[in-house]
């Protein structure tokens, strides 16, 4: 696998190429030659935390931390499924007439991810790259369900989630999770991670998620409903631009 490889999506998103780089021998070496080659370009990698040596580096060649993702695992059956308050009545469905609703919650109650962190990309920019996220299932581009928490007809939270393959073994993923600033705290998240294990229980083995180690509610949330945490790794950035940026 080659140590640098386009993000078509991401490109689009910002407007100009981005490249995710695997910290194998040799690659950031080979990155200091690929920046050189054209003149605008942002770079992300991801490092196990105790791989420290590819950190340090990374760093050498002007990467930065901005974040340290945390990744949880649970079994379906161990989700916790005892009743939750929400200060009304919630719904969780698919209801594909709050999916936009559901995209605009993403553009606005984000502020721990690896985009809204980076001091570097605007924060109308990583609340695009969410909307757009969510976007992306509601035009059936990406993943297989979203799933929506309503209250009164009126989206309140969402769940995106994939299926994958860990070590040989299916697994569901919540790709993205998020709950509107005025309903967050009252219990939303965790009705959605309960529909989410429900959905998917007997077809899978194992549930993930993932998350920063800043966002303490949602760490918190994934425990309190059954996770446990199994990894972590840096998430490093690199802006690189040849060229005058006007200021915005």
């Amino acid at each position: 696998m080659p140590p640098i490889a386009s993000d078509p999506w991401l490109s689009d998103r910002f407007g100009y190429d981005v490249y995710r780089v695997t910290p194998v021998p040799g690659a950031s070496a080979a990155l200091v030659e690929h920046r050189a080659s054209v003149p605008r370009a942002f770079y992300y990698v991801k490092i196990p935390v105790t791989a420290t040596a590819d950190v340090t580096s990374f760093s050498a060649v002007q990467f930065q931390v901005v974040e340290t993702h945390v990744a949880f695992r649970a079994d379906p059956d161990d989700v916790e499924s005892r009743s939750v308050s929400t200060g009304g009545r919630v719904t969780i469905g698919e209801f594909r007439d709050l999916h936009e609703d559901a995209a605009e919650i993403a553009a606005m109650c984000f502020r721990f991810s690896r985009f809204h962190l980076d001091p570097l990309v605007p924060d109308a920019l990583a609340h695009a790259i969410k909307r757009e996220w969510v976007r992306s299932y509601t035009r059936r581009e990406r993943g297989d369900r979203l799933f929506i928490a309503a209250r009164d007809g009126h989206a309140v939270g969402f769940l995106a989630a994939l299926l994958a393959d860990v070590r040989g073994e299916p697994c569901a993923v919540i790709d993205l999770m998020g709950v509107h600033p005025d309903a967050q705290g009252r219990g939303v998240g965790s009705l959605l991670i309960r529909a989410f294990a429900e959905a998917y229980r007997g077809t899978v083995t194992s549930l993930h998620v993932g998350t920063q180690a800043a966002n303490i509610p949602s760490i918190r949330c994934y425990e309190r409903m059954g996770f446990r945490m199994v990894s972590a790794a840096y998430t490093l950035h690199l802006h690189h631009c040849r060229v005058a940026v006007p200021v915005v």
